[in-house]
């Protein structure tokens, strides 16, 4: 026959997707296979799934489906015609405007699409509007709903902007306490000091009373000497405005008592008692998101995320595949590189791999057994371990996720608590594992004995209970370290005083 003749034959199993279909076009439900592998990906028309070629055959088994979208993408570095520096980050957000742009245009991508009939073999390619003269209105229909649907993966990832600017409206805003015959602060910059130290930047507006003092000393020695926080120690009072930032569009507020950035929802009349016009404002100093961002860059968290300063030697082959970041996700990258460190779990889900996929149901992407399988797969097989390639476990974090008030969120999460979560839901989830039915959590697990006195009786009671983690308490007063702790805790008790805290790396 023909690929005419097929696709009518074909025609009345395909289905036009609507806005309730999860549809699969980002990744292999079965592999970590995507558009951008040699082979691209095969959409099902009929079940919207998403099929790498080495497991079309199986797919095929399960569905009987033969009409496939083959998707093809091809990624290529954008080059730049401009000579103007690269886009400065200018807002401590992830996913906004101003922030890190995740989505920044560094490279574009060539999709191409055909219409693969399996297993027949036949390859018919779509011209620029996604159609060919021998398809027919059903399988046309069918191909451009599966093109216009949003992914299954980004429905999930609508709403995973994160900003880490948003404030609160401060609770004084409404009714802060302003002093009669208030002192007119001049608009100009040059005239603004410090009336303690005479410091000219780094300086803050009390709008209580309009003092003009120098802000924190930071721990790398910049920042002010710390006036305006000793102000409002002796006086209490709570809200003050950082010079330089005002504008029409506001400017940075901290409020000392709820020791927090926040939002000044009267901050133009709170202004306006000392003689600031806001609307005639304009902006000469950094703001606190800025600065934040300037030092993260240069020596805190963000260069620490890129590994700034070393040289570090990639290595390649199986049980060395890395993880994407999906946005705070770190802590699942790190419980999983754990587990399928481990042999019991590397035995059960990977070695097993091909009679779990052979055991999935139709829609694998909801099976929490195969998906830990495709997991392993992924990891520990070192078909993704290639330079610049890694796998996305976007569908395994959204199952894992599902239903809890935590880690189905963007948020940050303790890993310790994410571990014992996964764990809970193997053990759950192994009562319907038809394939193997070892347990490999046991390798975490340990018996504890409680033991409970009467005081009275002096009678004793024991008993025991499995656990995966051993609390141990410390006692403070009898450390092997004793030294170091004590210098440690003065170094806090230092910087608390300073209204500071301690970096990440000195605890």
């Amino acid at each position: 026959m023909s690929a005419k003749e097929l696709i009518e034959k074909y025609s009345n199993q395909t289905r036009i997707a609507n806005q309730n279909d999860k549809v699969y076009k980002d990744e292999c439900v079965y592999t970590f296979d995507t558009p951008e592998t040699h082979d691209g990906l095969f959409i099902c028309l009929k079940t919207f799934i998403g099929i790498g070629k080495p497991s079309l055959s199986l797919h095929y088994e399960k569905t009987q489906s033969h009409l496939y979208l083959h998707l093809r993408t091809i990624r290529r570095e954008v080059e730049s015609e401009s000579e103007e520096p690269e886009k400065k980050i200018t807002k401590l957000a992830i996913g906004v405007d101003g922030g890190f742009d995740l989505a920044e245009k560094k490279f574009f991508y060539e999709h191409k699409y055909s219409l693969y009939i399996y297993p027949e073999d036949y390859e018919i390619s779509l011209d620029e509007n996604h159609t060919h003269q021998d398809l027919t209105e059903q399988v046309a229909k069918s191909i451009n709903s599966v093109i216009k649907a949003e992914s299954a993966s980004l429905k999930e990832d609508l709403n995973s902007a994160w900003d880490g600017e948003q404030r609160f409206v401060s609770k004084h805003s409404a009714n802060l306490l302003q002093l009669p015959d208030p002192v007119q602060i001049s608009p100009d910059p040059k005239t603004w000091k410090c009336e303690i130290c005479g410091m000219t930047n780094n300086l803050w507006l009390n709008l209580t009373d309009g003092k003009i003092l120098c802000g924190r000393k930071q721990l790398d020695g910049s920042g002010g000497n710390n006036h305006a926080i000793e102000y409002y120690q002796k006086t209490k009072y709570p809200l003050s405005v950082k010079l330089g930032t005002i504008t029409s569009k506001g400017a940075d507020v901290y409020s000392y008592e709820e020791d927090d950035m926040v939002d000044d929802s009267n901050l133009a009349v709170h202004l306006s008692h000392f003689g600031i016009n806001m609307t005639k404002m304009e902006k000469t100093e950094k703001t606190m998101a800025e600065l934040e961002i300037d030092l993260n860059q240069k020596v805190g968290e963000w260069d620490r995320i890129q590994e700034s300063g070393s040289k570090l030697e990639p290595l390649y082959g199986p049980g060395f595949t890395g993880m994407k970041n999906l946005g705070n996700s770190c802590y699942i990258n790190s419980v999983v590189q754990v587990l399928f460190n481990i042999p019991d779990f590397v035995n059960k889900y990977f070695s097993n791999y091909d009679l779990y996929r052979q055991l999935t149901q139709q829609n694998p992407s909801e099976d929490f057994n195969f998906q830990l399988s495709k997991l392993s797969y992924g990891l520990v097989s070192g078909r993704y371990s290639q330079q610049n390639q890694s796998i996305k476990p976007q569908n395994f974090k959204n199952l894992v996720g599902k239903g809890h008030s935590e880690f189905s969120t963007k948020k940050q999460q303790d890993a310790y608590e994410y571990l014992i979560h996964l764990l809970d839901l193997i053990e759950r989830n192994l009562r319907r594992d038809t394939c193997n039915t070892n347990n490999p959590t046991e390798v975490f697990k340990f018996q504890l004995e409680d033991r409970l006195e009467c005081a009275q009786s002096h009678k004793v009671n024991y008993k025991r209970r499995d656990d995966f983690c051993l609390s141990l308490p410390i006692a403070k007063d009898k450390p092997v370290n004793r030294k170091q702790l004590e210098e440690f805790e003065a170094r806090k008790l230092e910087l608390e005083k300073q209204g500071l805290k301690l970096e990440p790396g000195e605890i």
